[in-house]
């Protein structure tokens, strides 16, 4: 298969989620992306940089990150490790709404599976991973 084929496809199902889910289509499809700056962005950024790169909430109270923003878009405002915990959360069930909706909408069977690891910080974490077959793929 070509590069090209996988990214189209990616592409027509992302819009097709888009417009399922009610988000306006996006108007400049060529160029680079151009991205705007918004307090609500800027948490969501924060939250999705600690969740994928296993960082604590308190980060933004380090000096040298508060210099990086400072010198990148002066004057803005950082959110507290207290907020970013609670976006976290709010983004966490807000998905899980979300997903649950989705599983109901399609009334696919699907599987639950306990999954467990250590971190590298030495603490134990238990977690749940759900799959789901929809149109010859495998989802998790």
């Amino acid at each position: 298969m070509k590069t090209g084929n996988g990214t189209h496809t990616l592409l027509t199902k992302a819009r097709a989620c888009d417009r399922e889910r009610g988000l306006p289509l996006e108007q400049n499809t060529g160029g680079p992306l151009q991205l705007r700056y918004s307090p609500a962005g800027h948490r969501a950024v924060l939250v999705l940089r600690c969740a994928s790169s296993f960082r604590p909430f308190h980060f933004v109270n380090d000096h040298w990150y508060k210099v990086e923003v400072e010198m990148l878009r002066p004057g803005t405002t950082i959110p507290s490790a207290s907020t970013l915990s609670r976006d976290t959360k709010l983004l966490y069930e807000n998905g899980a709404v979300q997903l649950q909706r989705y599983l109901l909408k399609r009334n696919l069977p699907f599987h639950l599976m306990q999954d467990g690891w250590s971190s590298p910080l030495g603490t134990s974490e238990l977690g749940l991973v759900i799959q789901w077959y929809d149109g010859g793929v495998l989802h998790k």
